[in-house]
């Protein structure tokens, strides 16, 4: 199946979502109606960061500036040892967990992964 995209983000520049990028501008609630209809769901935050952890602090593209204004082609760089790609830098990634000062409630959800204009401490 095929995804329309959101007519609330039709207002968005040219260069972001593009069919090599990430899908960003998306809400949690989009993100976890996506999921749910490919059959899935998003990952808790332990699940993400245990995905993640592959990543190789000193791979060609950790703490390289990077700020075209928009996310980069997806698989531009090496996959991790789990054979993931782009788990840093490219685009904030939803996470099924509440943050936690809000105590499970509000509208406050964990977010991992930094975008393309992250500061390398953010990663």
């Amino acid at each position: 199946g095929v995804c329309e995209p959101s007519v609330l983000h039709e207002d968005r520049p040219q260069d972001f979502n593009k069919p090599h990028q990430p899908v960003v501008f998306v809400s949690w609630e989009d993100a976890q109606t996506y999921c749910s209809w490919r059959g899935g769901k998003l990952p808790t935050e332990w699940q993400w960061e245990a995905a993640a952890q592959g990543e190789r602090l000193g791979g060609a593209y950790f703490r390289q500036p990077y700020d075209k204004g928009f996310p980069e082609d997806t698989g531009k760089f090496t996959a991790n040892s789990n054979g993931l790609y782009d788990m840093m830098g490219n685009a904030y990634e939803w996470t099924l967990d509440w943050y936690e000062s809000t105590g499970g409630t509000g509208k406050n959800k964990v977010v991992r992964g930094g975008s393309w204009n992250s500061a390398g401490h953010f990663l």
